[in-house]
């Protein structure tokens, strides 16, 4: 992006910060770089207007659709560019020859995206996986990442100053942001807003512009010194060897309190206490207890039910959650199991508690253990 370095490196720091509660180990990441690999992509086409600069989506398109169901996120950022692109020309930014092509150049990449989504396991069924899965209640209602983000909670004040520092920035700038930009900002800014899931997609979006728009005022009121060239080079190294070794950092020491993060985060014992006295089968679990269940007792356990939400479909997961929260009489559900491994001071757990037929055989701050 154009604007000074420093400006840059402030921007993507802030951009960082305020994207660090989606960083974790899970597919999600995919979705990220290849977001960022589009954005980039097609912001070098509209700045250069090179055909060969778009060739790249399909084949990212096809890796996408096989490495995570957010993949509809690629036709969606193509589609918005083409809206943004058709607005600067009604604004007369463009003229209408080069508009053209850009417009042209956008749709063929937008059917070659689109055309290449059956090129995966589950074949023509992912066309209506993202809707299918963007439309269900349950997930929305009862998976905390769905919802709005907290601005109780301090982990959400970076998002929070990048937000109000691009507009800002916008709003001080003398030069107007183009109607393409403020459609792709307001667009990330309403879905980031609306889910803490859509936060790092809206930093992607908004660093760069905060970059831009920012550097303007400082470029007109106080003028920067001109680095020479190798001096600019050799800070841009320095950043990424500052970089590199604070993210090494950061994961050496995440190995090394690996074992101490998963007993206070997981069932880790009360995992190894079902397995070792052999509770019988079949299991009733905790939604945030799957995944980690059938890491640590597959294929000898077969959870209830899991973190793969859109898999279970709504009416389960919603049967599921009257349940876990006993808005029900949990009796006829539990008819046919044998054992229940639950977070110990859930609305399920205090039921158990007080079953005659059900016996608490062990707990710890993490995880009670009911069986009968």
């Amino acid at each position: 992006m154009p604007g000074p370095l420093l400006s840059r490196l402030l921007a993507l720091g802030l951009g960082i910060w305020a994207a660090r509660p989606s960083f974790s180990v899970r597919p999600l990441v995919f979705t990220l770089l290849l977001a960022a690999l589009f954005l980039f992509f097609m912001r070098r086409f509209i700045a250069r207007g090179r055909f060969r600069d778009l060739f790249a989506l399909p084949v990212l398109s096809v890796l996408w659709v096989n490495l995570h169901g957010a993949y509809i996120l690629g036709p969606a950022l193509i589609v918005l560019f083409l809206l943004g692109t058709a607005a600067d020309w009604f604004w007369r930014l463009h003229d209408a020859a080069e508009a053209k092509r850009r417009l042209s150049g956008l749709a063929l990449a937008l059917l070659a995206c689109l055309a290449l989504v059956p090129l995966n396991a589950n074949g023509f069924a992912m066309y209506s996986y993202p809707f299918e899965t963007l439309r269900s209640s349950a997930m929305q209602s009862g998976i905390m990442e769905w919802r709005s983000p907290d601005f109780h909670l301090a982990i959400f004040y970076p998002f929070a100053a990048l937000l109000f520092l691009t507009v800002a920035a916008f709003a001080l700038a003398p030069s107007r942001p183009r109607p393409s930009e403020v459609l792709l900002f307001g667009f990330f800014g309403l879905a980031a807003l609306h889910s803490m899931r859509n936060l790092p997609i809206f930093v992607l979006v908004a660093f760069p512009l905060l970059a831009t728009y920012a550097a303007i005022p400082i470029r007109l009121s106080w003028p920067l010194p001109v680095l020479p060239l190798l001096l600019r080079r050799t800070l841009a190294v320095c950043v990424l060897i500052l970089s590199a070794v604070i993210s090494s950092d950061v994961a050496a020491n995440h190995l090394s309190n690996e074992l101490s993060l998963e007993q206070s985060l997981f069932p880790f014992k009360a995992a190894a206490f079902l397995d070792e006295n052999h509770l019988p089968a079949p299991i009733f679990n905790s939604y945030d207890f799957g995944g980690y269940l059938i890491w640590k007792l597959y294929p000898r356990y077969k959870v209830y039910i899991d973190g793969r939400a859109d898999l279970y479909g709504d009416a389960f997961l919603e049967s599921f959650i009257h349940l876990y929260q006993v808005d029900v009489d949990p009796r006829p559900a539990l008819a046919g199991i044998h054992t229940v491994i639950l977070e110990p001071r859930c609305a399920l757990a205090n039921f158990l508690r007080l079953q005659p037929d059900w016996h608490r055989v062990y707990e710890d701050r993490v995880a009670v253990v009911f069986s009968r």
